[in-house]
């Protein structure tokens, strides 16, 4: 299954694109790797669980990342708990636990009021959800490894982002394909 978005309308690609993942726990599938093949940098949520996942996403492209709550050293001494990134002229939070995207946690909260990105990526549900709020795109691209809620799928998304544009495309590792306007 894929959906994808741009405001109301489908996907298109403008700019740079951007491979996010989060929740990856220690596993990387290797239809990741093509997936994210050729893409401009690799966005991860957290939850990596494995030094060596965060080594072979390097391998692919550079990575934009923090530490979730399952990480343990190295990791949590080399990533931080939220990034700030400018990407392709747009500013990116990246944040593990987010709380939900209409009420995030109150230290989330102070770092989004005073960052005021135009997109937020996170994990921790292992839910791949694309929301615009208030302006802000909150995109979580599920987990593609571990999936706790029946009904969904192992997943992967993309953010095609440009100085003037955010557009993204949720990617089920299963078989079946299907566009969409964004959904909770």
């Amino acid at each position: 299954m894929s959906r994808a978005g741009q405001g109301e309308s489908h996907c298109v690609r403008s700019g740079s694109r951007y491979g996010v993942i989060s929740d990856t726990h220690g596993k990387l599938s290797p239809r990741v790797f093509q997936l994210f093949h050729g893409v401009d940098g690799i966005i991860h949520g957290g939850d990596f669980c494995d030094e060596d996942v965060l080594e072979s996403l390097r391998a692919i492209a550079p990575v934009f990342a923090v530490h979730g709550n399952c990480d343990r050293f190295p990791l949590v001494t080399m990533l931080p708990k939220l990034g700030v990134f400018t990407l392709a002229g747009q500013k990116v939070v990246v944040v593990h636990e987010l709380g939900r995207p209409e009420w995030p946690l109150p230290s989330v909260r102070s770092a989004l009021k005073a960052e005021c990105p135009r997109v937020v990526v996170f994990g921790h549900s292992h839910r791949p959800c694309a929301v615009e709020a208030g302006g802000v795109l909150y995109f979580n691209p599920g987990s593609p490894t571990v999936v706790r809620d029946p009904g969904v799928d192992r997943s992967v998304g993309y953010l095609d982002l440009s100085p003037d544009a955010v557009s993204w495309e949720l990617v089920s590792l299963g078989d079946e394909c299907r566009k969409g306007r964004p959904t909770r």
